[in-house]
């Protein structure tokens, strides 16, 4: 469990003592921001992303575009929870070529494929 987590539960569950102002701070940080990744001089502060998609198994999951996209374009393509490359990801599944499986030299990949293709 993160630090946050403990502290929101310290003082939203149990009352404890805080700095109104910090506390405040902290919780529109955590409330505005996507991942936060503190260092002793140094704080990474990630945007939320744009797109952020899932199946009904809560897998990431998109058909024919990314499954998590951010402003600045970086896109991550996945199908029921796998990620895929983008030159997979960004057709859709109906679209998928057989003709990929000679391509292809990723086993794993060529493992997915050859189950997913036709299924579609």
């Amino acid at each position: 469990m993160s630090r946050g987590a403990l502290s929101d539960f310290y003082i939203s569950v149990l009352n404890g003592d805080r700095d109104t102002v910090k506390w405040r701070a902290f919780q529109l940080l955590v409330a505005n921001c996507g991942w936060i990744y503190p260092f002793e001089n140094t704080c990474i502060v990630c945007d939320r992303p744009r797109i952020l998609s899932f199946d009904s198994e809560h897998r990431l999951h998109a058909k024919g575009g990314p499954a998590i996209q951010f402003a600045d374009g970086y896109s991550l393509y996945a199908y029921h929870g796998v990620t895929l490359p983008e030159k997979y990801g960004k057709i859709h599944p109906n679209e998928w070529r057989s003709e990929w499986l000679l391509e292809e030299e990723n086993t794993e990949l060529k493992k997915f494929l050859i189950e997913t293709i036709g299924d579609n």
